[in-house]
């Protein structure tokens, strides 16, 4: 608020929905992003929203989790939306339908938490098939990542430099 306040205020920046071709090249770079319009915060109302980029809030975790506590944790939350739904303003956001909607994740879903989904009758035939290609994508990525630290030692890549080389690696070798 102290921000909005100040003499140059705060800006969002804009990215409305109806900016198809904006939209296209940011989602060439975060492929996550989807349009959300923001209704509360500094310098936002409901009068004065923003349209905004923003992301789904997941869990994330490590594929190590034990498979039954990320089926537990999974099915807890998803069973018991209705429970805890009208807690917070933005768990309108939190639906079940969000937490399927896996057409833009970069990460697959844990093995537990499909377990969970799939338990509760709410996998599908199109789930599976994005989750065996972002589990492709991940072991491609962890093995590009691999390849591209033995060619940085190699070429003598040091720690300043390797976030520049490793993007510039993983874009040429399309691991994101």
């Amino acid at each position: 608020m102290e921000l909005a306040a100040s003499p140059h205020g705060i800006h969002w920046l804009p990215a409305p929905p109806q900016d198809k071709e904006g939209w296209k090249r940011l989602n060439s770079w975060c492929p996550y992003l989807r349009p959300y319009k923001a209704v509360k915060g500094a310098g936002i109302t409901p009068q004065k929203p923003a349209h905004i980029a923003s992301y789904y809030y997941g869990f994330v975790t490590y594929p190590e989790l034990n498979p039954k506590l990320a089926e537990v944790i999974t099915g807890s939350i998803y069973n018991g939306y209705d429970i805890y739904a009208d807690m917070h303003a933005a768990l309108k956001e939190w639906t079940r339908a969000a937490a399927l909607d896996n057409q833009a994740f970069v990460v697959p879903y844990h093995r537990g938490s499909v377990a969970a989904f799939k338990a509760a009758g709410a996998w599908t035939p199109e789930h599976e098939k994005i989750q065996q290609t972002l589990l492709k994508q991940e072991e491609q990525r962890l093995a590009g990542y691999a390849a591209a630290q033995k060619l940085a030692k190699e070429k003598g890549v040091d720690q300043k430099q390797w976030p520049d080389f490793w993007e510039k690696y993983a874009r040429e070798h399309q691991l994101f």
